[in-house]
């Protein structure tokens, strides 16, 4: 699996959510969450269903599949977090942490969200 695939199902972790929201949550067009959630898919990582209440909307859920991943994805992050930690020190960690959240909140002050949401897709 690619690290990709680990974000996307990561999304869906702990929640079920219509298609759209997890557009937003992806920072990728209706259509681009449509493709991921069609890879999701065929991989058998989420099932998907019509809202109960507006046919329109399609649920996205973790399969058992997906659940089983998101649970690993989950695991292999905190060990390299924790490898981090010990090599570099929670305190230079943190700090790091503190100049990343303030360049995203320079960027986003300046270029607004959906510039900021399409230069990170560009990395």
């Amino acid at each position: 699996m690619t690290s990709r695939v680990g974000l996307e199902v990561f999304s869906f972790k702990h929640r079920s959510c219509a298609a759209q929201p997890s557009a937003a949550a992806l920072g990728v067009t209706r259509q681009g969450a449509r493709k991921v959630v069609a890879r999701l898919v065929a991989r058998k990582f989420v099932l998907v269903s019509r809202d109960k209440h507006d046919a329109r909307r399609l649920v996205v859920e973790l399969a058992p599949a997906g659940r089983d991943y998101a649970d690993c994805v989950v695991k292999v992050v905190q060990a390299l977090n924790d490898e981090i930690i010990t090599d570099v020190g929670a305190e230079e960690l943190e700090a790091a942490r503190r100049a990343s959240r303030h360049h995203q909140q320079l960027w986003l002050n300046r270029c607004g969200a959906q510039d900021y949401r399409r230069s990170m897709r560009s990395m």
